[in-house]
């Protein structure tokens, strides 16, 4: 097998840090992890496999990443992903220094390929599963900067000849996700035997277990075909957050109460996140998917050990 390198962006955060784990298990891979000076990497200490480097201001990092030579480029960092930064509009632009300098490596050492995380945020409001081919909505400053992202990747990529995938990344959960989403949050509640102030918990939102979004990642990585393009990276089923909800609280066992309703939606709440990932399917084969009650199983463990 020959020696694949990857460069990979966000190795810290929930998604990346699942890709990188999940990679440096293969067998000739090595990864450069690109990561910012403050950034925790104490879990990741003991492993042999991973290179880290950190961002600096002078720039001096370009120059290390030219000598790595990576033939792949996983770009998962993305600053500004909270509901409240969404509409920040000079941190949303601030993604696209770091986007500028990964195309100047991409053209200077001739990457075989570019895989960028994207989000189903473009697709703006929908109330059916969205195909790739839907409509795009520049609704937030968030949605606006990863269209933007994904028009200029794909034109680059086409005119130097570089394999490039935008990843339109639904909701994932799993250990390792920030206790303010909505499942560890529920968790986190519930282990502490506290009642949950709640919406109705209507929509419907579809949800990937992080281990199965990462081996979805591993497929693109090694796919030998050239069948770049755009990718929904979903579950491709969608089930309200209030059965998710009342799952958790049956597997902890609390009597903390769940009380939906007792606050009111946001105003535009979007009501359904549902994606279709037949095309995934299609090109790279069907993936593992973990039922969402084991899924919640093993979250639900790695915080327990945390919390109690």
């Amino acid at each position: 097998m020959e020696k694949v390198k990857i460069l990979l962006t966000g190795g810290t955060g929930f998604l990346g840090s699942a890709i990188l784990l999940n990679l440096k298990n293969i067998e000739n891979v090595s990864i450069l992890a690109v990561k910012r000076k403050h950034s925790n990497i104490s879990r990741f200490k003991d492993i042999q496999e991973i290179q880290w480097i950190d961002l600096d201001e002078e720039g001096r990092h370009i120059e290390k990443w030219v000598d790595f030579k990576p033939t792949i480029i996983i770009h998962s960092a993305w600053a500004g992903v909270t509901s409240g930064e969404r509409e920040l509009w000079n941190v949303q632009l601030q993604n696209f220094e770091l986007f500028r300098n990964l195309t100047n490596l991409a053209e200077i050492v001739k990457i075989d390929k570019f895989i960028a995380l994207g989000s189903q945020s473009e697709y703006g409001n929908y109330t059916t599963s969205v195909t790739e081919n839907a409509d795009v909505v520049s609704h937030d400053a968030y949605a606006s900067c990863k269209i933007a992202m994904k028009s200029l990747l794909e034109t680059f990529c086409t005119r130097k000849n570089i394999d490039w995938y935008w990843l339109r990344v639904f909701s994932v959960y799993g250990p390792g996700e920030n206790e303010n989403w909505f499942i560890p949050w529920i968790i986190s509640k519930q282990l502490r035997n506290e009642d949950v102030a709640l919406t109705g918990c209507e929509q419907a939102y579809d949800y990937l277990y992080i281990d199965d979004f990462a081996k979805m990642i591993e497929h693109i990585v090694f796919s030998k075909n050239k069948n770049q393009g755009v990718y929904n990276i979903c579950s491709g089923y969608s089930l309200p957050l209030k059965e998710i909800a009342l799952k958790i609280r049956e597997i902890i066992g609390t009597n903390a109460k769940l009380n939906f309703g007792a606050i009111p939606y946001r105003e535009n709440q979007s009501m359904f996140l549902g994606g279709n990932n037949l095309k995934f399917k299609r090109v790279f084969g069907v993936i593992p998917n973990l039922p969402l009650e084991l899924g919640l199983e093993k979250t639900i463990n790695y915080y327990r050990t945390r919390l109690l």
